[in-house]
C-alpha cells in the first residue's frame, strides 16, 4: 500500500507512465510466450508431429491481434516525446523515452513472431510433402511389380483356341 501512495504523490505524469508501462509489460509477456510456443511448435513439426496445423493458425491470429494492440501503443509514447505534451512534467520525459524504446522492442519481437509463422507453415508443408512422396514411392514400387504380372495373367488367362503355340506342351 505504501508503494501505491508513492506513485500517487509523484503526480499524474508518473501515474500515466506506470499505467503505460504495465500495459507494455503485459504485451511483452504475451509476446515472449507466443515466441516460446511458436518455437516449440516448429520443433514438433521438425520431429514429425504434423497434427498441430490448427495451432499454427491459432498462433497466427494471436500474433496479428498482439501486433494490432502493440502498434496502437506506439503513437502515445512517440507523440509524448516529440510534442512534449504540456500535461507531462519535463522531469518524467525520460521515462516516456524508455517506454518508447520498449514499445519499439515489443514491435520487433512481434515482427519476428509474424515472420516465423509462415516459416512454420512452410515447414509443415515440406514435411507433409515428404510423407506424401514416401507413400507414392511405395505405391510406385507395387505398381511396377504387379502391372506386368497382371498383364500376363490377363493375356494368357483368356479362353481362345487359335493362338500360336497353344497346342505345344511346355
Amino acid at each position: 500500500i505504501k508503494k501505491k501512495t508513492n506513485i500517487v504523490k509523484k503526480g499524474a505524469s508518473f501515474l500515466f507512465f506506470r499505467l503505460l508501462e504495465s500495459i507494455i509489460e503485459g504485451f511483452h509477456t504475451r509476446a515472449k510466450e507466443l515466441l516460446d510456443r511458436l518455437g516449440k511448435l516448429q520443433w514438433e513439426v521438425t520431429l514429425g508431429n504434423t497434427k498441430n496445423f490448427s495451432s499454427i493458425t491459432t498462433l497466427r491470429k494471436e500474433a496479428n491481434d498482439l501486433w494490432k494492440g502493440a502498434s496502437s501503443l506506439k503513437y502515445p509514447t512517440d507523440s509524448l516525446i516529440k510534442t512534449g505534451a504540456p500535461t507531462i512534467d519535463k522531469d518524467y520525459i525520460h521515462y516516456f523515452e524508455q517506454l518508447d524504446g520498449r514499445t519499439k522492442d515489443l514491435l520487433r519481437i512481434l515482427s519476428n513472431a509474424r515472420q516465423m509463422i509462415p516459416d512454420a507453415i512452410s515447414l509443415y508443408d515440406s514435411y507433409s510433402s515428404h510423407r506424401l512422396n514416401q507413400v507414392l514411392k511405395v505405391l510406385t514400387i507395387f505398381t511396377v511389380i504387379f502391372t506386368p504380372i497382371t498383364f500376363l495373367s490377363g493375356f494368357f488367362g483368356m479362353n481362345f483356341t487359335h493362338f500360336p503355340g497353344i497346342d505345344y506342351p511346355l
